[in-house]
């Protein structure tokens, strides 16, 4: 979609990792680590040697790709498949939302902007839809406007339909519908993006960091601050971390990756417990490596699990859930009585061998803009 418009790059990753007492490990011990997960991903029966002190770092890292809570909540068999070419492709500071403008032909030339965009509705909080197998569709807000329309596509998150689906749809929605909605899980990942007013580390390394046993039984006299999972063992929240790196063309900033069933907590806790943290744990690692570590000036923290509107940020085939088929009843479409898709559904849950991803979003997009292509234009 964009390849003529040279706006894409590389990402080159170069993962240094660092023991807690400062020391930065042999890159052979992130590349044997990181084979041992990609091969646990393909096959159950290899079988490697590593370290206990290394096993969490692992869990984060793994749990990092799927969003679960933990190991044990993914399954064994996975319908998901990776896409072909340069995954590592990122949008070279653009951000994001670049695919937006590219779909809405607001980039390259802004002049050439779909009319679609005149009609995009903003603010407008969905409490209802009611369907009742009649020919129209009547929606709700919570600002008492409503809407009709022959076909509505809902493409909310497989989170807010675990949380909602009983409310929002009237009548209720099929129980194949629901067993799907229960059956597939949803996750989350957070992020927590610091940005300093010098850059004092090496920009071109992403960093990952494993505790001794002796350093993480010390977190809670040494900082203390922030959410406790209290377990056999009591786990902090800055040992979820999985890695931190540098924004791309914002050498001022680091992106931490923080998976894991802590998210939550982690997500409501107040930015300078997070700050204080994240330094503490910088100047651990790093401080033997870097003498000029500073504070930062400012913090954003993704809060995708506890916003009500998302509620985590993409779905998981779950171990004891596991199903083939289920992201294609979720997409279903609910017809009515002239058999019109009159309810249908979009969005990454429903992508049955892409979902987690945004391209497999894209896809059931244009899937279910196919299926009303169809309906009224038959071949």
């Amino acid at each position: 979609m964009v390849k003529e418009y040279n706006i894409l790059k590389h990402s080159n990753i170069h993962v240094r990792m660092y023991y807690s007492n400062g020391t930065l490990l042999d890159r052979d011990i992130y590349n044997n680590l990181v084979e041992f997960s990609e091969s646990i991903n393909a096959s159950t029966k290899n079988k490697h040697t590593i370290s206990l002190e290394a096993a969490e770092w692992l869990k984060n890292y793994m749990n990092s790709y799927d969003g679960s809570p933990t190991l044990y909540d993914l399954a064994r068999r996975s319908s998901y498949k990776t896409c072909e070419g340069d995954i590592g492709l990122n949008w070279n500071g653009r951000g994001y939302k670049t695919i937006l403008e590219v779909m809405l032909q607001q980039y390259p030339d802004p002049s050439q902007e779909l009319s679609v965009v005149d009609n995009i509705l903003l603010n407008k909080e969905v409490t209802r839809i009611i369907w009742n197998n009649n020919t129209q569709v009547d929606v709700l807000c919570t600002d008492n406007t409503s809407y009709t329309a022959d076909h509505v596509i809902f493409t909310a998150s497989l989170g807010v339909l675990k949380a909602s689906h009983d409310t929002i749809f009237e009548p209720g929605l099929p129980a194949e519908k629901v067993d799907a909605i229960k059956k597939i899980s949803f996750g989350a990942i957070m992020k927590i993006i610091l940005h300093f007013p010098y850059t004092w580390w090496n920009t071109t390394q992403h960093y990952a960091f494993i505790w001794s046993a002796e350093d993480e039984d010390r977190i809670l006299t040494e900082f203390g601050k922030g959410p406790v999972k209290v377990e056999r063992v009591d786990r902090f929240w800055l040992t979820s971390n999985a890695i931190f790196f540098t924004g791309e063309n914002n050498p001022q900033v680091l992106i931490g990756f923080f998976p894991g069933d802590m998210i939550p907590e982690i997500e409501q806790e107040i930015d300078e417990v997070l700050i204080a943290g994240c330094m503490y744990m910088f100047r651990k690692f790093l401080g033997g490596t870097y003498k000029n570590i500073s504070d930062p000036d400012d913090i954003i923290k993704s809060t995708w699990c506890t916003n009500p509107h998302f509620r985590g940020t993409y779905s998981f085939e779950h171990a004891s859930h596991y199903e083939q088929g289920l992201p294609d009843k979720l997409a279903a479409p609910i017809t009515g009585k002239n058999g019109n898709p009159t309810v249908m559904f979009a969005g990454e849950a429903t992508h049955p061998y892409y979902f987690s991803t945004v391209h497999g979003a894209i896809e059931s997009g244009y899937r279910e803009a196919d299926r009303l292509i169809h309906y009224y234009a038959p071949e």
